[in-house]
């Protein structure tokens, strides 16, 4: 079932937001940022938890600088300098980082999306689509965008991306939703176990900039390969993957194809809800929200440093300017496509055994 309804008025447009309802998962959505709001799910003991933080209050929606549930874009992640190069022509970004362009700085996250929704035997589909004209953000071309939400009785939210253009220019979007597997309201999310299919990563330098190295994960604190609960790889080496000794970097993800596949799987520690990750992408971005700071979420919850992790599956970052990585650029006339998939269970109860 799908409920549409106006959410409130902003800067003079309605925005409507939508309720899906299924027996074992509810989600919601809203029109600014094309944002996810919410997942609710069954724990292992039956209670519901919702397990994406974000926003409840209209208000705060042009105030979400973290990009809580959001499609981000037109080039998510940092790109060097905020400029690139591309058919002979120098393209100056927006800077807002530093001397970096992140998220496109004025992202698609801050804007009001059109919506449609309808009902089929695949599932509930939530519609959102933007135009963002040429130069904006600094990006050459018309970009038509499409990005289709499906909510399956089967507890899946598949995310297809759809765009065209009519100038050969760079898209890398993605979404930015914050999980936190025990509930949006429970805290610390480091005790989560943590699986990622990626023998590298993009080295980054202190600006989270790649420097174009992909470096083995073996033996470091980006070593997943293997299911891991993330505060255990706090203990590992960070350097010289990064400066930092916070997980915020490219994984380079094994056997891209281009086809949809499993990349990665987290468990809730306490909730015992499984979340398995799919992408036809070639990286995805393991964030453990380090620079979350005392933001005020649904419910009047605080949501704060480590309160959760984001699995953001994209093209490598600054991957217009680093040319070995693979491409973001698409032709004029070209109708590209992405998808990615988060599937949910609820990890089986251990067997008591008898004497």
């Amino acid at each position: 079932m799908i409920v549409r309804e106006l959410f409130g008025v902003l800067d003079e447009k309605e925005i409507y937001k939508y309720k899906v309802v299924y027996d074992d998962i509810e989600a919601e959505f809203c029109e600014f940022g094309a944002c996810v709001t919410s997942v609710i799910l069954k724990d292992k003991k039956g209670n519901n938890r919702d397990v994406v933080l974000g926003i409840d209050r209209l208000e705060l929606f042009p105030e979400n600088s973290p990009a809580f549930g959001s499609v981000v874009g037109r080039y998510a992640n940092r790109i060097k300098h905020a400029k690139f190069e591309f058919n002979g022509k120098e393209y100056q970004l927006q800077k807002n980082e530093g001397d970096t362009c992140l998220h496109s700085g004025d992202s698609y996250h801050y804007r009001k999306w059109n919506s449609e929704c309808y009902e089929d035997r695949e599932g509930a589909h939530i519609i959102f689509s933007l135009f963002s004209p040429d130069n904006d953000q600094g990006f050459p071309g018309n970009l038509n965008i499409s990005v289709e939400y499906i909510v399956t009785e089967e507890k899946e939210l598949v995310i297809h991306y759809t765009y065209d253009t009519d100038k050969d220019t760079c898209v890398n979007l993605t979404n930015h939703s914050y999980f936190n597997l025990n509930g949006h309201d429970s805290g610390n999310a480091m005790e989560h176990k943590v699986m990622i299919a990626a023998d590298g990563v993009t080295q980054v330098d202190d600006k989270l900039l790649p420097t174009g190295k992909i470096l083995d994960v073996t033996g470091s604190a980006f070593d997943f390969r293997k299911p891991t609960v993330i505060k255990e790889n706090y203990d590992k080496t960070f350097v010289p993957y990064c400066t930092g000794d916070d997980f915020d970097i490219n994984y380079v993800l094994n056997d891209y194809d281009g086809t949809l596949r499993h990349v990665a799987y987290v468990e809730g520690d306490k909730s015992g809800i499984r979340m398995d990750v799919y992408t036809d992408l070639p990286g995805l971005q393991f964030y453990t929200a380090n620079a979350l700071e005392e933001f005020e979420g649904k419910d009047n919850v605080f949501y704060t440093y480590n309160h959760a992790f984001c699995m953001e599956t994209q093209y490598f970052p600054d991957s217009v300017n680093i040319r070995q990585f693979p491409s973001p650029f698409i032709q004029a006339g070209e109708l590209k496509s992405t998808t990615t998939k988060y599937s949910f269970s609820v990890a089986p109860k251990k067997r008591r055994k008898f004497k």
